[in-house]
């Protein structure tokens, strides 16, 4: 049987999921169906928190709340033991990579272009969620 993949998935990836169908979104139903592992780290989670709960998005509280307590509990869960400083643009974007790097990902999700610029980062390719609904096929 083949291994499963692994992924992180950028913030502005889960926004997009929440926000509108489209790509992001089936990244999700993916992930809930179990078709690859989610690797997070506690500041993305954070981070998660944080930018969900933004006023703008005018997202219901206990919507987030069930949001994150399933990322919570269905999430491969990792503690990076090295700071990169590879992104300077935004230096947040290095959480991502830190996390990929812990958790043996195959890939980074993002729509961000700090970070799909590298197109790999070690043996990690930093995809668009396109091109990663292409890699579950």
């Amino acid at each position: 049987m083949k291994d499963i993949l692994k992924a992180v998935i950028d913030t502005n990836v889960l926004v997009s999921a929440v926000l509108m169908p489209g790509p992001s979104f089936r990244i999700l139903y993916h992930w809930h169906q179990e078709d690859f592992a989610l690797i997070i780290t506690k500041p993305i989670f954070q981070e998660y928190a944080r930018v969900l709960l933004r006023e703008k998005f005018h997202l219901p509280v206990s919507i987030v709340n069930d949001i994150l307590s399933e990322i919570h509990k269905k999430s491969h869960w990792v503690k990076p033991r090295l700071r990169l400083k590879v992104v300077y643009e935004d230096e947040s974007d290095n959480r991502f990579l830190e996390a990929a790097v812990s958790g043996k990902a195959d890939y980074i999700v993002t729509q961000d272009k700090h970070l799909l610029i590298l197109k790999k980062f070690e043996d990690i390719s930093i995809i668009t969620p396109v091109e990663f609904l292409k890699q579950l096929r």
